[in-house]
């Protein structure tokens, strides 16, 4: 039972959903039926963005410690595995935003709050048929298929009179293919998801508030992860992004985005149930305007 629950534990250890960065290299591979998850993350986050951090802001520069709570559920779906999942940002206590705009004055902005709720709905089209916890651990690792869709509903705080807000005001529909394949010790992992955005009636501006609108964000993931042991693993992480320009009061903004994003991550099991995740991404090439980020981030995760 104790091997059941191992690989349970380290089936989804690294997404970063709530803030709109990538998914986790191991974020994908199979799960047996009813198997329930639970994962704490602390994030930081050095942006140009705002919460969500594919929407840059002219002139912004924010270092923002965040919070998030993610609950994760597995099913069958026509004889394969699915699933549901629920993420929540917030921060707590001392974290809080401090931004610096200077089309305002240069204003400093201290914030507690909650961002937008994010559900993710999955299913296995090819690979992963749907297995019980005792089957689950006789089948091998096995090519993989899967479809999602990201729904983030504007739950979040948000006031039009303010520069700087925890939620977008926004519906985002992200519709995602992911492939995984294992060979050996290593697993090499390929994400692609558009996100399509809703507008933004009550967008903050100077004069006024004004009508936000936002072309659809394409990206493309690579992850290749290699096991040291059974409860050990690290990975290489490649994410591009193109395009997500934004139109305020119908002006371009011209930020879209031509974004590369490295980074590294891994994740280890100090128990049969319970495991400790990280995660480092950067944008190391991006236009002038464009969404500029850095992210760390930590998360320890349960499962059931």
């Amino acid at each position: 039972m104790k091997q059941i629950v191992a690989r349970i534990a380290v089936a989804l250890s690294l997404l970063t959903p709530g803030v709109a960065i990538a998914d986790g290299a191991r974020d994908w591979i199979n799960l047996p039926i009813d198997t329930q998850l639970v994962y704490v993350y602390y994030n930081h986050i050095d942006s140009n963005t705002q919460l969500d951090t594919s929407l840059p802001v002219d002139g912004l520069e924010i270092k923002m410690d965040m919070g998030l709570v993610r609950y994760a559920y597995s099913f069958p779906v026509a004889g394969r595995t699915g699933g549901v999942q629920f993420l929540l940002p917030y921060t707590w206590g001392d974290a809080q935003f401090d931004a610096s705009i200077p089309q305002i004055g240069g204003q400093r902005f201290k914030k507690d709050g909650t961002g937008d709720l994010v559900t993710v709905l999955a299913a296995n089209l090819f690979g992963a048929p749907a297995l019980t916890k005792q089957e689950f651990i006789h089948a091998p690792p096995e090519t993989l298929l899967t479809a999602a869709v990201f729904i983030t509903a504007p739950t979040g705080q948000y006031d039009r009179h303010d520069a700087v807000n925890f939620g977008g005001n926004r519906w985002v529909v992200k519709p995602q293919l992911s492939f995984n394949h294992p060979f050996g010790n290593s697993m090499l992992s390929l994400n692609g998801n558009v996100a399509f955005y809703s507008k933004n009636d009550e967008y903050h501006q100077p004069d006024g508030n004004g009508t936000l609108k936002q072309d659809p964000l394409g990206t493309l993931e690579a992850h290749y992860s290699y096991s040291f042991n059974r409860a050990l693993w690290a990975a290489f992480d490649v994410v591009y992004s193109n395009g997500g320009e934004t139109r305020i009061n119908g002006v371009d903004q011209d930020n879209a985005q031509d974004t590369l994003k490295l980074g590294v991550s891994g994740s280890i099991n100090f128990s049969p149930v319970d495991a400790v995740a990280l995660s480092y991404l950067k944008t190391v090439d991006t236009p002038e305007g464009a969404a500029d980020v850095e992210v760390f981030s930590i998360n320890y995760n349960h499962a059931w």
